[in-house]
C-alpha cells in the first residue's frame, strides 16, 4: 500500500464513530425523529429502512371499457399513476367475459345494477393493473376520485373519474378497497 493510501486509510479510521457489531437475535424498528426516518435495531435487512411514508402496498387497478380502448387516455391515468408515486407492476389489456365479472362482482350480485355492470365492463377491452407503493390503496382510490363520476367532478376535479368517466357506472376505473380486497382481486385477475 502507497504512503498516500496509507495515511489517508488512518486518517478516516481516527476520525470515523466505532460501530458496535450487529447482533443476531429479535430485530425490532425504532423511530427516529433527529432523522426522520425508521432506524433499524440489530436489523441486517436494510429492506425495511424506509423514509416517512405509509405502508408498502399493492393494490388491484383496472380501467374499464370507456377509456382502457383508447390510447391517449390510457397513457394519461398512467402519468397520473407515476405522479401520484405508484409504480405499475403489472398489466394486462384484455376483455373480461360475463362470467369473470360475475366472479369479480359477486359481492354486488344483490343490488339492481348488478346486471347492467356486468353488461358494461364484459362489453369491451380492460387494462388490468398491479400497483404497488406506500399506502397505494388509499392513494389509487384517491387518485381515481369518487364512485360517481358527476359527483368527482364536483368533489375531486383533477380524479380520474372526474376527467374520464360518464356517470355512476361508466366510471372509468375500479380501485381495490382494503388489503383484503386487493390481495383476492390480483389473485383473481392475475391468476
Amino acid at each position: 500500500m502507497s504512503f498516500i493510501a496509507f495515511t489517508l486509510v488512518t486518517a478516516v479510521a481516527s476520525v470515523a464513530p466505532s460501530r458496535p457489531a450487529i447482533a443476531s437475535g429479535p430485530r425490532t424498528l425504532e423511530p427516529s425523529a433527529r432523522l426522520g426516518v425508521r432506524q433499524i435495531s440489530e436489523r441486517s435487512d436494510l429492506s425495511l429502512l424506509r423514509l416517512r411514508g405509509g405502508e408498502q402496498q399493492s393494490t388491484y387497478a383496472m380501467l374499464k371499457p370507456d377509456i382502457a380502448g383508447d390510447a391517449a387516455t390510457v397513457e394519461a391515468v398512467k402519468e397520473m399513476i407515476a405522479a401520484a408515486g405508484l409504480t405499475l407492476e403489472r398489466e394486462e389489456a384484455c376483455q373480461l367475459s360475463a362470467e369473470e365479472c360475475e366472479a369479480f362482482y359477486a359481492e354486488h350480485a344483490e343490488r339492481p345494477f348488478f346486471a347492467a355492470l356486468v353488461a358494461f365492463v364484459s362489453g369491451g377491452q380492460v387494462l388490468k393493473m398491479e400497483l404497488s407503493g406506500d399506502d397505494a390503496i388509499a392513494k389509487w382510490r384517491a387518485l381515481i376520485g369518487p364512485t360517481d363520476s358527476n359527483k368527482a367532478r364536483e368533489e375531486a376535479p383533477d380524479s380520474v373519474r372526474a376527467k374520464f368517466g360518464t356517470d355512476n357506472q361508466r366510471n372509468a376505473a375500479h380501485g381495490s378497497d382494503s388489503t383484503e380486497s386487493a390481495a383476492r382481486e390480483l389473485a383473481r385477475m392475475f391468476a
